[in-house]
């Protein structure tokens, strides 16, 4: 009777585990949890080890690919409203990769991660921002400094011309002033002119006389 209580047990849970077996993969569940499980204190195991203005090295270690050894990355500009993946298959004994064609100042996120799962986890993401490019920033610098000349030397053009313009506009009054004081004769002028005149006409007359009697 014991043998036979025991038989229909073990049946009952051999039942079960049958039943449950079809919806619960271990691989699809194992990688929706990890996928879903937010990083807490775990280190990512992707890293962006040299940065420039247009390229980057990422590296990742065997945890970041899958049982084949191959590697799935995705990496997009965060600052693009369509958020346009990039994808790239890394092939097996590959752990770093480089990206090219990249925007200076841009902040990109790069994930490496196994291609079995849908969504990257993650650990297996991260963000970097490239450097601003040195052509860039000389031709900017170049050109700050050719608009910043101009523009002192209009200045010291515009004040150059306003201290002739005052000048020229202070000579044209004093010529002026001078010119109507020498046209203008008053009436004491002219009196006392007359005598002057009037003196000289006898004098002339008196030495016509004197010539005339000799």
């Amino acid at each position: 009777m014991q043998l036979v209580c025991g038989t229909i047990n073990l049946l009952l849970v051999l039942g079960k585990t049958t039943y449950s077996l079809p919806n619960s993969s271990p691989t699809t569940d194992s990688a929706i949890r990890f996928a879903e499980d937010p990083i807490g204190n775990r280190t990512r195991r992707v890293s962006v080890e040299k940065v420039s203005s247009r390229a980057a090295r990422i590296e990742w270690g065997e945890g970041s690919t899958g049982d084949d050894g191959f590697s799935r990355m995705l990496y997009h500009d965060l600052a693009d409203e369509w958020r346009l993946q990039k994808h790239v298959m890394i092939k097996p004994e590959t752990r770093s990769y480089v990206l090219v064609n990249l925007k200076p100042r841009t902040k990109y996120e790069v994930c490496v991660f196994d291609p079995k799962f849908v969504h990257p986890p993650r650990v297996d993401c991260v963000t970097f921002k490239t450097k601003d490019d040195s052509e860039a920033f000389e031709f900017r610098v170049k050109a700050w400094g050719i608009v910043g000349g101009i523009g002192l030397f209009l200045l010291l053009a515009g004040a150059v011309y306003r201290v002739v313009t005052r000048y020229r506009k202070r000579r044209r009054r004093n010529r002026g002033n001078n010119a109507n004081g020498a046209n203008l004769i008053t009436v004491s002028d002219q009196l006392a002119r007359e005598p002057e005149e009037s003196t000289s006409d006898g004098r002339e007359r008196s030495t016509v006389e004197i010539l005339s009697r000799e």
